[in-house]
């Protein structure tokens, strides 16, 4: 697992619960800044930060706009969503520094599915995307063409006949329409839940195949989350998760036939079960380091980066909701 997506995990370990939809929310930026200087601050007043990002959401959460900005207040990307009278996002806009990228427009049916999106990018080469769905709604193809209506990409989906959201077969084919990547899935039913058990990658132009199988690490005396095994068999990389006396994930490790990619990742909780403090391990050295607090919303107000690969800054959230 990449260190990016080991930053984001904590989403998934946050704890449940009702948060009123958010209809603005402001991050401000204080780069080289260090978590330990605001941790305990009840009121945060720097002139160092710097507005980073706006974002403001539909109530349902969907995304109307979002903007980033440089450290001196200019505006860098903004997306901006329009919608149509059914609440639906109708066209997509990604500006670079004031001037539009890319347009994304979509085509719907009757029941909100989209049917046909179009995209334009500033240097021309527009690209279409035609879907196409089973009786229950289901995308089953997607097919991309060109301006002159030449294929360039086409994926199938296939769907499990009892969980008949999860994907058992998913099939990309090239501008030839020969088949490119072939992943295969397999389900079962973990604690009343309905988790990966399998998942097989076939790159035919790479001639790479992969399989990943899914465990328990609960049950395991191993506590292997996860192992990825080559075409002859052999095991190139497996995650091993190990948890506290609460059952909450305290160390992920990480390991791979590659010894420089093999890492640790090390989580602390608050009162609440939410991640706090997240550390990247590799050997003796510390990669990344994310520290987090929250607010009496339930949403994190303060988030410190320390990483190679990010850099290192504090980013402080505001937000403001929705009124019932």
């Amino acid at each position: 697992m990449s260190e990016e997506a080991a930053a984001t995990q904590e989403e998934s370990k946050a704890p449940k619960k009702e948060i009123a939809p958010i209809k603005k929310q402001v991050v401000y930026r204080l780069a080289n800044g260090e978590f330990d200087d605001f941790a305990e601050a009840e009121a945060i007043d720097n002139p160092d930060f710097y507005k980073i990002f706006h974002r403001e959401m539909m109530k349902d959460g969907q995304l109307i706009f979002e903007v980033e900005y440089d450290d001196d207040g200019i505006e860098l990307h903004k997306t901006v969503n329009t919608f149509d009278d059914k609440g639906k996002v109708s066209t997509l806009e990604i500006f670079n520094e004031g001037a539009l990228a890319e347009k994304i427009s979509y085509e719907r049916d009757e029941k909100g599915n989209v049917l046909k999106e179009t995209r334009q990018f500033d240097e021309g080469f527009p690209l279409t995307t035609f879907f196409k769905y089973d009786s229950e709604g289901r995308t089953i193809e997607l097919r991309v063409d060109d301006s002159d209506g030449e294929l360039q990409k086409r994926e199938t989906f296939v769907y499990h006949p009892v969980w008949k959201d999860k994907v058992v077969t998913h099939e990309v084919f090239d501008e030839e329409d020969k088949i490119s990547l072939k992943e295969e899935n397999e389900w079962e039913e973990r604690d009343g839940e309905v988790k990966a058990k399998k998942f097989v990658v076939n790159d035919y132009p790479l001639d790479r195949y992969r399989r990943t199988e899914f465990f328990d690490p609960r049950k395991r005396e191993d506590n292997i989350a996860m192992a990825t095994f080559n075409e002859k068999e052999k095991v190139i990389e497996y995650v091993k998760i190990l948890f506290d006396e609460k059952d909450r994930e305290l160390e992920e490790h990480s390991i791979s036939v590659n010894d420089s990619d093999n890492f640790i990742v090390y989580y602390n909780y608050d009162d609440l079960d939410r991640v706090i403090l997240q550390e990247q391990h590799q050997r003796d050295k510390i990669i990344s380091k994310i520290n987090r607090r929250f607010g009496e919303n339930g949403l994190a107000e303060l988030i410190g980066i320390r990483s190679f690969s990010r850099g290192m800054y504090v980013d402080k959230f505001e937000y403001e909701f929705y009124q019932d």
